[in-house]
């Protein structure tokens, strides 16, 4: 038997990040919600990921 599921609880997050590139902004948001919120990598979902000025 695997480890037993955790209930899903869905957050809103709305982040800014002021990295170079999209790329690289969506990689410190993985990072920032593995420190903060031991989310792991499938549990994350983007919406639309988006250049503010």
């Amino acid at each position: 038997m695997g480890a037993p599921q955790l209930p899903s609880v869905i957050t809103q997050v709305v982040a800014e990040f002021r990295e170079m590139s999209r790329t690289e902004a969506v990689e410190a948001l993985y990072q920032d919600m593995a420190a903060r919120h031991r989310a792991r990598f499938g549990s994350i979902h983007l919406n639309e990921p988006r250049r503010t000025f």
